[in-house]
């Protein structure tokens, strides 16, 4: 039975140049795909009349546009707390699957409770381009690359929602 630990060629010095590594990865278009989406998002929450404060905190803690904009369309509805949860929550099964698809390629040291940390970071891109380079990364800096790859994804999109949100804003004056 073959181990989770592949035979690669050694793609990274350390933990460091593979979390780096993730970073650059992201910063083209998997981050330039992402800040455009949040500041779609960011003029929705602006001209539904939602402030600043929370259409951002969404981005902050929900990190999960699909997630965010049922959110928002079931507020502006009126719909109750309890049908937006089971909603939001319905939108979110995907990272389900793609948990236990990438996950389990983590080093095994790597899978324990600091991992729960690591989820919010999981959105669609993270997780096709890590499923796209985890074969030649070798396992022990799988979560390092993913983690460089996620983070910058994830603050990239916080600033595009607060511009997005601040573009409706400018639009409406004039």
């Amino acid at each position: 039975m073959p181990s989770n630990e592949t035979s690669v060629a050694q793609r990274f010095q350390n933990r460091s140049d593979a979390f780096w590594s993730g970073m650059r990865d992201a910063a083209g278009a998997p981050a330039m795909v992402l800040f455009a989406g949040m500041v779609g998002f960011g003029a929705m929450g602006k001209t539904n009349g939602f402030d600043v404060w929370f259409t951002s905190f969404t981005t902050f803690f929900m990190f999960a546009l699909p997630g965010q904009v049922v959110l928002l369309e079931m507020a502006i509805t009126g719909s109750s707390v309890l049908a937006i949860a089971l909603a939001v929550t319905l939108t979110s099964t995907r990272f389900v699957t793609m948990t236990v698809t990438l996950f389990p390629q983590f080093h095994q040291k790597d899978r324990n409770r600091n991992l729960y940390a690591s989820v919010h970071l999981l959105a669609m891109t993270a997780w096709a381009i890590s499923m796209k380079e985890f074969h030649s990364i070798e396992v022990k800096h799988r979560l390092s690359y993913f983690v460089g790859l996620g983070l910058l994804c994830w603050l990239i999109s916080i600033p595009g929602t607060i511009l997005g949100f601040y573009l409706a804003e400018i639009g409406r004056a004039h």
